[in-house]
């Protein structure tokens, strides 16, 4: 998945770069911050790569309450898990011969709605091997989310600030996978009905924050 990543990175395309080759001075972690916040483009990427994360980071626990509320056996969560793996993985290669195209913060509010409507279709999953599909489905649209997020940072982080706003995300989107994971080990008892209603109405709030910052930001 790394490599597939950095290959992803590679393929983004390049901004212009005249009138750029000037040093530019070091940019420190509360600058890149402020950037997170302050540029529209990459204030929306990083709400939208943050609260995704905490539902994402946990698929292997909801994965865990799925299993049980079809009465698999506990190492079946392992089944939907390696779906999900999957079809992060054939999007990822998928994007690499096929990069997305157009701007990039419409491409991260589509991604943002993939896994929106993915978490939802969880909810329907009413058997186990459409709850693989389901899964493989999410993992697909993890990695359209996490590409068009690459797309963003590249095409909005200031001049001298790409690698530390890069790192910052990163760091960002880490935090909250982790978060996710721990929120989602406390409310395991609930099932995973509950895990994917409350994880599709996370997400629907970003898709709606998301677009009521765009329109202010015009």
């Amino acid at each position: 998945a790394a490599l597939v990543g950095a290959a992803l990175v590679l393929l983004l395309p390049r901004p212009d770069r005249e009138g750029r080759d000037r040093p530019a001075p070091a940019v420190n972690i509360l600058q890149a911050i402020g950037m997170l916040v302050r540029v529209p483009g990459l204030r929306r990427t990083t709400v939208a790569t943050a609260v995704t994360a905490i539902p994402l980071g946990a698929v292997p626990l909801i994965a865990v309450a799925t299993a049980a509320s079809l009465a698999q056996p506990p190492a079946q969560s392992a089944t939907l898990t390696a779906a999900y793996g999957f079809g992060n993985l054939a999007v990822s290669l998928v994007l690499i011969a096929v990069p997305l195209r157009g701007e990039a913060d419409r491409l991260v509010l589509r991604g943002t709605l993939g896994v929106l409507g993915m978490l939802a279709a969880g909810l329907l999953a009413l058997t186990f091997p459409l709850a693989i599909v389901v899964y493989a489905a999410l993992g697909a649209a993890t990695g359209v989310l996490f590409t068009a997020s690459l797309a963003a940072r590249t095409a909005y982080a200031p001049h001298g600030a790409e690698a530390q706003v890069f790192v910052t995300m990163a760091g960002i989107k880490v935090g909250f996978s982790s978060l996710g994971a721990a929120l989602v080990g406390v409310l395991l008892p609930l099932g995973s009905t509950a895990l994917f209603a409350g994880s599709a109405l996370l997400v629907l709030a970003t898709a709606a924050a998301f677009v009521l910052d765009r329109r202010l930001s015009r």
